[in-house]
């Protein structure tokens, strides 16, 4: 007699493996195993259902993902704060398909900013420890609210615990709990007394111009009061020039509150700003500007240069103390520094409080075309009448700009003599560049060309 088999049951056999669901798999697995690929971004604010990841999956089968409580990403925007998640997600992805899910998220660097709407995240690791126990607590309890949101603050960035409070007052001393093992503070120091709890999330800037290096600075948010609220840096040494800092001072005094901002610094306070809701981050411009300077100095000494306003306020420092040599000099300077809107600015190369040599930048440089980088080399076989002192060998562009010194002649005999030379420019094949022996009084005793058409 024969066994008949239904036909459904053989092809069962034959289902490919990609048809297969995987059990639940936490995005961690999935990651270790490069089954995973993610992208994020935010959706504006400091805490609730403000991260959308978009999840790939990049395996043959489906998977029943889930998004763990405590898993960090990173801002691309290092003024912004980095976030956490704070509620677990569930995914179930086929193969070579991609979905995006909004995660509950909480900001773990109160001294920054909140994310704005569509600032990039990235992956990072998983939390561990009391951080990882907080946010598990809020997963559990579902306490997506400002008031965990300060809990969160208190051991990411140690802020006061006496923000940590609710009209909930269970709710507070579950949170609390959490938060006194991790910092060691009595629970003695919370404030358990129900009311309601709203954070002012305020983002702002301050930006000065600094005359001298500072050694120990520091950068703090005072109450009305004069006590400290906050705290984002200090003994930090700062460059003279001009700064910017864009900072979070996201408080819980109420939004009619009216702080200072003050930057103190060897014993000073070098600037100080109010600080309000409605307050907004200044929008800067950025100087990317490339000049040349010539410049000649009559004995050893040292030089500076920087990006100057016309009035004379250094903005960025690109050389100092430099020790130059006597001579003739050609400096190639390049800047990449926020400056203030509104002003004209300028690259001055400096001998103490003289200005050796001057040159105007512009906001909106427009790029030059650039050919394939091309090789010169020569030499000047010339003879000498009578002897050179302070004389210079340098090339120079068709226009006369010059474009590198390649000796300073301190003091050079008469008679034959090679000087050899070598450049590159980017200037294109028909490009003409004149070599020049000049003494020093700055009159030619030799030129010859590299580019010109050869006589016949």
């Amino acid at each position: 007699m024969k066994t008949i088999i239904p036909l459904c049951l053989v092809a069962l056999f034959y289902l490919p493996t990609s048809l297969y669901a995987q059990s639940r798999l936490s995005l961690s697995e999935a990651l270790a195993k490069n089954w995973v690929q993610v992208q994020a971004r935010s959706l504006g604010g400091y805490q609730g259902q403000v991260l959308q990841v978009l999840v790939k999956n990049l395996s043959r089968q489906v998977l029943n993902l889930e998004i763990e409580a405590g898993h960090q990403f990173k801002s691309q925007d290092q003024s912004e704060q980095d976030l956490i998640v704070t509620a677990p997600a569930f995914l179930a992805i086929g193969p070579g398909r991609q979905k995006a899910t909004s995660l509950y998220t909480m900001c773990t660097q109160a001294k920054n900013m909140a994310p704005k709407k569509g600032s990039i995240f990235s992956l990072s690791t998983l939390a561990t420890g009391p951080l990882l126990e907080l946010v598990s607590r809020i997963a559990e309890k579902d306490y997506q609210n400002s008031t965990a949101q300060s809990a969160l603050w208190s051991i990411t960035n140690k802020l006061r615990v006496q923000e940590i409070y609710a009209e909930d007052t269970s709710m507070v001393r579950d949170l609390a709990e959490i938060v006194s093992v991790a910092r060691d503070i009595p629970l003695s120091s919370f404030d358990f007394r129900s009311r309601p709890h709203h954070i002012t999330a305020i983002k702002t800037s301050l930006e000065t111009l600094l005359p001298d290096h500072i050694s120990r600075a520091s950068l703090k948010l005072y109450d009305q009061e004069g006590a400290i609220l906050r705290t984002y840096f200090t003994n930090q040494k700062l460059e003279k020039g001009f700064r910017q800092w864009k900072i979070g001072a996201n408080h819980t005094l109420g939004d009619t509150a009216v702080l200072v901002l003050k930057l103190e610094g060897d014993g000073r306070l070098l600037a100080e700003k109010e600080v309000r809701l409605g307050d907004s981050v200044l929008s800067l411009p950025t100087l990317h500007a490339e000049t040349t300077l010539n410049y000649k100095i009559a004995e050893e000494s040292e030089i500076s240069a920087g990006v100057y306003d016309l009035a004379g306020n250094l903005f960025f420092v690109l050389d100092e103390h430099k020790s130059v040599r006597p001579g003739l000099h050609h400096g190639r300077f390049i800047a990449q520094t926020p400056v203030l809107p509104g002003r004209q600015y300028e690259m001055r190369v400096m001998q103490a409080d003289e200005i050796l040599a001057r040159g105007p930048l512009s906001l909106e440089t427009t790029a030059a075309r650039l050919f394939p980088r091309q090789t010169v080399s020569g030499a000047v076989n010339v003879v000498l009448e009578e002897e050179i002192r302070g004389g210079t060998l340098a090339v120079y562009e068709a226009d006369g700009q010059l474009k590198r010194v390649f000796h300073n002649l301190h003091r050079v005999n008469a008679g034959r003599k090679v000087f050899r030379y070598f450049f590159t420019h980017r200037k294109g094949p028909d490009a003409i560049f004149y070599i020049r022996l000049t003494d020093g009084d700055g009159r030619i005793v030799h030129e010859q060309c590299e580019g010109c058409p050869a006589r016949k």
